[in-house]
């Protein structure tokens, strides 16, 4: 037909500034503050939620902790938490009156999935996963769309199951494909890494890998030497061939030994946008790592399997905060966001 879109996207950012919660640490649903004395000596735990609690403490003399990274306090290890900037990153899909419209499963946009380190500022920071120079797009899909129990919860799911807007079962898988390489090479997509170390005849054309993390934070998680055959799936959580809560896929479309090169595929599901992180086993979902920086999905407007935007929220601490075996990147004084 002659009614054809022409495809285009609309990126809106907000940025402020507050103490930021990263992990509820003992689980209790409450984002919880750590109560002082003046020299710095712990005295209690107490929810933030419960104002009246504290203001009698604060009048005994008593002060909040301005930043507690420190799990090996009592009341069950206190939540971890510090002042921070804030980013947020709105990938909105729009026609060609710059009107926000839903896509359809299949539809190619452009969202940061890698990290550049000829770049002066960290995190998300390159649309080329490959190292090639070049802009990859990445294709809209949800586990139904594509046949896959990602997570492995025993439930094939659409970008929105219980057809009510924004009300946290929203999912999207964001994939992509047919990624040509060669032996030797790297690809990154979002939090993880991807490395062809070898293609051999097994009979018939096969591929070995090396999965690693891209989190950064001074340590590595890595799962080498995964085999797969063409048409072949591996599912990973932070690296890791978990039994449950898994986020990223990698699956081998082809692989040619004479010429030592394979055709590949990734995704990343994320969702669980109102998870509890320390609670919810399905809280990587929702949050990620990438090269130090800590990234929520904070909202997902689908619809059955089509989408209008998704939102990425940035927590970037003043303080040290390790999380889940991570140092988070602490950002200084003039340093570039």
């Amino acid at each position: 037909g002659t009614n054809v879109q022409t495809p285009k996207e609309k990126v809106f950012k907000r940025m402020w500034y507050e103490k930021e919660w990263y992990k509820d640490h003992d689980k209790d649903g409450h984002w919880d503050v750590v109560i002082e004395k003046r020299n710095g000596q712990y005295v209690k735990t107490l929810p933030l939620d419960d104002w009246k609690a504290i203001h009698k403490e604060l009048k005994r003399g008593y002060r909040i902790r301005h930043w507690n990274n420190d799990p090996t306090l009592s009341d069950s290890n206190v939540d971890i938490y510090a002042p921070s900037i804030i980013q947020e990153f709105t990938y909105m899909f729009v026609d060609d009156e710059t009107m926000p419209i839903m896509i359809e499963n299949g539809s190619e946009v452009l969202i940061p999935m890698a990290h550049d380190d000829s770049l002066p500022y960290r995190g998300l920071n390159s649309f080329d996963a490959d190292g090639d120079g070049k802009r990859d797009a990445v294709r809209v899909e949800s586990e139904a769309t594509l046949g896959m129990d990602i997570d492995h919860d025993g439930r094939i799911e659409p970008m929105d199951g219980d057809g009510k807007e924004l009300s946290g079962d929203e999912t999207v898988v964001l994939v992509l494909g047919d990624k040509y390489m060669t032996e030797g090479e790297e690809i990154q997509f979002f939090d993880h890494r991807v490395k062809l170390k070898e293609v051999f005849a097994a009979p018939g054309d096969a591929a070995r890998f090396d999965i690693y993390d891209n989190e950064g934070g001074g340590s590595q998680r890595c799962s080498l030497n995964q085999m797969l055959t063409p048409g072949e799936v591996r599912y990973f959580y932070r690296a890791k061939p978990e039994t449950q809560g898994q986020t990223f896929y990698l699956k081998l479309i082809s692989a040619d030994a004479k010429n030592n090169v394979a055709v590949v595929e990734v995704g990343r599901m994320f969702g669980q946008p109102y998870a509890n992180i320390g609670a919810n086993i399905y809280w990587s979902q929702k949050a990620f790592m990438v090269d130090g920086v800590f990234y929520n999905v904070v909202a997902i407007k689908a619809q059955d399997d089509c989408i209008k935007y998704i939102t990425f929220r940035q927590k970037l601490p003043k303080f040290p905060i390790k999380l889940y075996g991570k140092h988070l990147e602490v950002w200084d004084v003039d340093e570039l966001l």
